[in-house]
């Protein structure tokens, strides 16, 4: 609707309303002037009939707000409205008390590979295992460097041997007058000394006479042989006694 017919619409409407205003006022001041005549003409007649209802006005101007009333008794719950939007997140609360282990789940599927673990520390050596075959000779490496000169070497004229005090241990020598090469070589032989002598500390391959058997020593000790003995072998059984010889008779 455009501006003009606008304004001839309310143009129209406003007319109406003042027409019905007017015609309102004609009827009252007919109504007014009949009863003046009718007061100048005679004596007051008798109440007549109430008139009909005039049209219905229209609506007044809106009134000012009223005071509150009192509050009325809290009334039946209504239907459940539609479900709000989400709230903002709340802070977090504390920690809840462990829950009580549940019965074991199903396996569930085959997850996808992870990415690999961090090396682990390195194992304990184990066990040296068997020797395995002789391998292929290798490549000739390249040749190395000349080495030191070496000391000068000993003739044979300067070895020597003699054997130590306890007559097992072997000594080697060698010398050049400056330097000195000795080593000491034990060997594993039987040394007899004699009759057992009481404290003296004899050592690993040393035989003894005791109680009439020969004993050899198993390890070093100051103990006494005999068969309670763990430091002393048993060599040669003491035998028993012969009898008395019978003189030859003279011829």
């Amino acid at each position: 609707m455009d501006i003009k017919a606008l304004a001839a619409e309310v143009f129209r409407q406003v007319e109406a309303f003042v027409d019905r205003r007017l015609k309102r006022v004609d009827d009252a001041l007919l109504g007014l002037g009949q009863r003046v005549d009718a007061i100048k003409e005679g004596p007051r007649g008798e109440k007549g009939d109430p008139g009909r209802d005039g049209e219905k006005g229209d609506p007044g101007e809106r009134g000012p707000q009223g005071e509150p009333g009192t509050r009325g008794e809290k009334g039946d719950p209504g239907e459940r409205g539609p479900q709000g939007e989400p709230g903002t997140r709340g802070e977090k609360g504390d920690p809840g008390r462990d829950g009580r282990d549940g019965s074991a789940g199903r396996d569930g599927d085959k997850g996808e590979k992870g990415d690999p673990g961090i090396d682990g520390r390195d194992g304990r050596d184990g066990e040296r295992g068997p020797q395995g075959e002789r391998g292929d000779p290798g490549a000739r490496g390249e040749k190395g460097d000349p080495g030191r000169d070496g000391k000068d070497g000993m003739s044979l004229e300067n070895f020597d041997a003699q054997f130590a005090e306890d007559g097992r241990t072997l000594i080697l020598s060698l010398s050049d007058g400056e330097r000195v090469i000795r080593r000491e070589l034990r060997l594993a032989v039987v040394i007899y000394r004699g009759l057992f002598q009481a404290g003296r500390k004899y050592a690993e391959g040393d035989s003894v006479t005791y109680g009439g058997s020969l004993w050899i020593a198993k390890r070093e000790t100051n103990q006494s042989p005999g068969n309670d003995s763990a430091d002393w072998q048993l060599a040669a059984k003491r035998g028993r006694d012969g009898k008395d010889a019978v003189p030859p008779s003279e011829g």
